[in-house]
């Protein structure tokens, strides 16, 4: 388990050990989640906006990005989608109309779109933008540990949780399945292919991994396929969740656990937060031990 992961948990458990009664408090946390959401998104398009090698060879990268984000999401959502009946709990989140619920993921682009906007007018690194995006990320799990004792949500459930076991299996092996065939499509090996594949929406680190082995190109589409991803499951979480909460959760992939959580539990209800930890927690130890084991293979 990596210090990150760890620190996330240590965040998610010490909230846990607050319980809060009084309705105006909890609706407090709520609108802070919100909140916090929007400046994890601003960083993020920023990020995406100063980097240097997404510039280069950008329509090759943008070509093969597309390729592999079409392929990965059907073949993730195709797969999830039998799981309809899995267990989440009660999806007991508000519901609102369905304009609002398009003009709330339009505004979690557009706080993207902004960020992405500032960064290339600046074309300056923000030197603290990890240490303050993972600030952020602490400061959001510690209001998400609160609202599962007050919700009387229990640990175990998030921690031995088979459904998000089995959703993160899913989501695993149709990744590999919508990967290859991309790979096939674009002519690309089968082990770089897979590694594109396992970033499962960690667009900081499968960028890094991967663009240190392979050049800038493929750490820009390994980037971009991830960054898309999250992007993705921000706009399609509210309309799905409610229908179909495995596959909301599932299409997070590894985000379920931190960027895309405050969505799922906005938009799903508190009892969906232990599914979304859980699988997004395996699917993030799965991540940094798979995009190097394909790497290394010959």
């Amino acid at each position: 388990m990596s210090f990150g992961t760890l620190m996330f948990f240590v965040a998610l458990f010490a909230g846990y050990g607050i319980r809060v009664n009084r309705p105006s408090i909890l609706k407090w946390i709520s609108q802070s989640l919100l909140w916090i959401t929007l400046g994890i998104l601003f960083l993020m398009g920023y990020g995406l906006g100063s980097l240097d090698n997404v510039a280069e060879n950008l329509m090759v990268a943008l070509e093969m990005a597309l390729l592999f984000l079409v392929c990965i999401s059907l073949a993730n959502l195709l797969g999830l989608f039998p799981v309809i009946r899995m267990t989440t709990g009660e999806a007991s989140g508000i519901r609102p109309p369905f304009m609002t619920m398009l003009m709330e993921s339009l505004m979690f682009a557009g706080v993207v779109v902004l960020g992405l906007i500032a960064g290339v007018l600046l074309n300056k690194p923000f030197a603290q933008q990890e240490m303050l995006a993972n600030g952020l990320l602490y400061c959001m799990l510690v209001l998400v540990g609160i609202q599962l004792r007050s919700g009387n949500v229990a640990i175990k459930d998030v921690l031995l949780n088979k459904t998000g076991m089995r959703i993160a299996a899913t989501v695993t092996v149709t990744a590999f399945f919508g990967g290859l065939i991309a790979g096939w499509i674009a002519g690309v090996p089968a082990n770089v292919s897979l590694a594109l594949a396992s970033g499962f929406g960690w667009y900081s680190l499968s960028g890094i991994m991967i663009g240190d082995q392979l050049g800038p190109v493929y750490g820009s589409v390994a980037f971009m396929v991830d960054l898309s991803r999250e992007l993705v499951a921000l706009l399609l979480i509210p309309f799905v969740i409610r229908r179909n909460a495995p596959m909301a959760i599932g299409y997070g992939g590894a985000t379920a656990m931190d960027y895309t959580l405050p969505v799922i539990e906005r938009t799903g209800g508190v009892h969906c937060v232990p599914v979304a930890v859980a699988s997004g927690f395996i699917l993030s130890l799965a991540a940094p031990l798979l995009i190097p084991m394909f790497l290394g293979v010959a």
